[in-house]
């Protein structure tokens, strides 16, 4: 059984129209805790 939560390939993040980020590769397995912080 997979412990996965979260899993983005080659995602782009937008906020609102603007591209923040491109080409986001993740996975977060449970237990895990993860930040993005930006500006």
């Amino acid at each position: 059984m997979s412990n996965t939560v979260l899993y983005l390939k080659d995602a782009s993040i937008y906020q609102r129209e603007s591209l923040i980020l491109s080409e986001v590769n993740i996975e977060i397995q449970k237990g895990e805790f993860v930040y993005l912080i930006g500006k």
